[in-house]
This record gives structure tokens, sequence and C-alpha cells, in this order.
């Protein structure tokens, strides 16, 4: 026959409390075992019923103690150098939350209107100092650029005179030196008709 491990209710907590003997955190414990470990991507101590389901989704964690219910019941365990894991019936003392302050929103609301009102200011100076130092505008002109059309050059034919050719003798009446005696020569005469 198997004995099956039964757990007794009661109205204690298990928790784990830090150096100073402040509750830190409070634990639901549901299984017989239960294992204590530090998990590498939240960088805290956690408790958990079963590791595979942090091996499943490939959770960085190292196991620091694997503790039973009746265990803990008995006498408080050590863990490591963040404190004790231990059960308690009632709780005495908690570790201080820390006190949150409601945030006085006039002073933010009161230096939104100043910086509103500072810019607009500036702002509007700004149109004033544009509409007095604007440059002048420089009137443009449009030059509009015709092409000629290209006229084909012609030369003016002028008719060519005539020239002609007329032989000269050397005369009888003259006295010819031999110097002077030669071939008859063609010369050009230019002849005008007139």
């Amino acid at each position: 026959m198997k004995r099956s491990a039964t757990v007794k209710k009661t109205d204690g907590k298990f928790v784990i409390e830090n150096k100073k003997g402040e509750v830190v955190r409070s634990l639901d414990w549901q299984g017989i075992k239960l294992h204590i470990v530090y998990r590498h991507d939240t960088r805290r101590i956690e408790t958990t019923d079963d590791i595979k389901s942090l091996k499943d989704q490939k959770i960085e964690f190292t196991s620091i103690e694997i503790v039973r219910k009746s265990d803990v019941q008995k006498r408080p365990v050590d863990i490591d150098q963040v404190g004790t894991l231990r059960y308690l019936e009632n709780i005495d003392s908690l570790s201080p939350s820390p006190k949150t302050v409601d945030d006085d929103i006039k002073p933010l609301i009161g230096s939104i209107k100043w910086i509103g009102g500072v810019s607009t200011s500036l702002l509007f100076l700004l149109f004033i100092i544009a509409y007095f130092f604007k440059p002048e505008v420089e009137e443009v002109r449009v030059v509009e650029i015709i092409e000629r059309p290209v006229q084909e050059k012609t030369k003016e034919v002028v008719p060519k005179q005539k020239i002609r050719k007329q032989v000269v003798r050397a005369s009888r009446n003259k006295k010819v030196s031999p110097r002077q005696a030669r071939a008859a020569t063609v010369r050009k005469v230019k002849v005008t008709n007139k």
C-alpha cells in the first residue's frame, strides 16, 4: 500500500524573511517540495514547485536549495546570504513599503503657463522684426532671347569687266636703241565702255 502525502491546512503562511527579520515575501505553497532558485534574467530569488517549467521556457537559473514542507514547518531554512524561509502562524513585521507621495501638479501647470507665455511673446516679437526688416525684393526681369533666322550669305556676282588684250608694237618713227629693242610684249589694258 502506498502512502500518500497529506498536507494539513493551517492558518499560517510560508514566508521569506530578510536578515533583519522582516517579511519580504509570502508564499502560496501547494506541493510537497519547493525549489528555491536564482533567476539570471530577473536577478531575483524565486520559488517554484517544478523546475521543468523553467527549463521548458529556456530560462537560465541556479538552483539554491530543495526543501520539503514538513522540514520548513519544523525549523526555518537558511537561503544563502539572502535570509530565511520559515513558517509563521502570525506575521508580525513586514518590510516597509516605499512611501510614495502624490505629486502636486500646481507648480507644473504654473511653469507650463509661464513657458507658453514666453514662447508666444518671442514668436510675436520675431514676426514683428521679420515684417520691418524684410529684405527688398529685386525686380526680376525676364529677357526673352529670340533667335534670328539664319540668312544664307549670298555673294553678289559682279560681272567681270572684259579685258582686252592689245599688242603694242614699236613705232617706226622713233629711234630705238638696242637696249630698248625688245620683242613685242603683251600689255593688259582696261577698257571701259561708256
